[in-house]
């Protein structure tokens, strides 16, 4: 009786351990699956927009341009807390980190060594940036600690795996660098505009707040959108104008009349380059509370395929803040219901 119930107990112990390596090992599966498909977006031939509830849909991408990965951002929940707690310093913590492959990097770095020290530095700044605004010891520490700067720099790490190292082997061959940007609390266009020309494969995470709102070529006004020249040309004589918010909404729904939201925690991935019609994104309109805050709450990470040519013409786009060209528009919000047009840079 004795060997029997301690058989019978060593059958159940053993059936659990063996559940719970089952159901890691199936945890493991769907998270290299997911990583899998993610990179046949990566490699595949443009179409349009889907929403990939499950990772087995991205299995299905070779004619989009574009896809979404929803709740991409499980495996790494402590960054979305930790994104809230930065974010909630509001103008405090505004900021817009940018990051180029071999520019101001180290002998010998890789793009992985050098992206995961400037984002180090940059966040060890933050810190004392947040202290000079106001904010406590405890909040500035908690919106800026190492553990999740470490997990920042291994999500961006894993992001660099989705993309093709070389580019698109396809097309010209033509050799493709990286170019990352992380948005806090950052408001961006909140007009449809055409982005392609800055990249040749986007990938985007928003880990905390709306992420960017994308119009599928076959949902776009294409005679509108060409006879507007894609502005909504606020900005005739003067480099700045104010006008209503109303007036911004209307534009955009002339352009689309059926989105595609995404939201926090999701993977977006664009294609960019020469498309004849492509995938046209904006940023969301403000809501009531960040308006009545004066700034959004949001940390958006963007990781861009650029040539060297458009690489070298964006670090001399940021770094010159009066280019001489001027003929494409921007537009944010700039007080409650109101919004800022200024002209960017003609294309690279």
């Amino acid at each position: 009786g004795f060997r029997l119930k301690w058989t019978i107990f060593f059958l159940r112990s053993s059936g659990t351990v063996l559940q719970m390596a089952t159901s890691e090992d199936a945890k493991r599966k769907r998270e290299d699956e997911a990583d899998v498909e993610a990179k046949k977006l990566c490699t595949s031939t443009p179409a349009s927009i889907e929403l990939s509830a499950s990772p087995s849909r991205l299995g299905e991408i070779s004619e989009l341009r574009a896809s979404v990965q929803q709740g991409f951002l499980e495996r790494w929940p402590q960054l979305r807390s930790w994104a809230e707690a930065l974010c909630a310093q509001g103008e405090k913590a505004q900021d817009e980190l940018l990051y180029w492959e071999n520019y101001l990097g180290k002998p010998g770095e890789t793009v992985k060594e050098q992206f995961s020290r400037q984002i180090r530095e940059d966040f060890g700044n933050m810190y004392q940036q947040l202290i000079e605004a106001g904010c406590c010891e405890a909040e500035a520490a908690q919106a800026t600690n190492s553990e999740a700067q470490e997990g920042l720099c291994e999500l961006v790490k894993h992001l660099l795996d989705l993309m093709p190292a070389e580019g698109d082997p396809a097309t010209s061959g033509e050799k493709r660098f990286f170019a990352l940007q992380i948005d806090v609390n950052q408001q961006g266009c909140i007009k449809f505009h055409d982005g392609r020309r800055f990249t040749t494969l986007r990938i985007q995470v928003p880990l905390h707040g709306a992420g960017p709102v994308l119009a599928a070529p076959e949902d776009v006004d294409w005679e509108f959108w060409e006879a507007e020249g894609g502005l909504l040309g606020f900005a005739q004589d003067d480099q700045e104008e104010d006008t209503d918010l109303s007036a911004v909404e209307e534009w955009n729904e002339k352009v689309c009349k059926s989105e595609t939201c995404t939201s926090a925690g999701d993977l977006i991935l664009l294609r960019g380059g020469e498309l004849p019609r492509p995938v046209l994104q904006r940023f969301p309109l403000p809501s009531a509370e960040q308006l009545e805050a004066g700034s959004c709450r949001s940390l958006l990470i963007t990781l861009d395929q650029v040539t060297e040519d458009v690489k070298d013409q964006l670090i001399e786009m940021h770094m010159d803040p009066e280019p001489e060209e001027e003929t494409n528009e921007c537009v944010t919000v700039s007080q409650p219901n109101r919004v800022f047009c200024v002209e960017l840079p003609s294309d690279p």
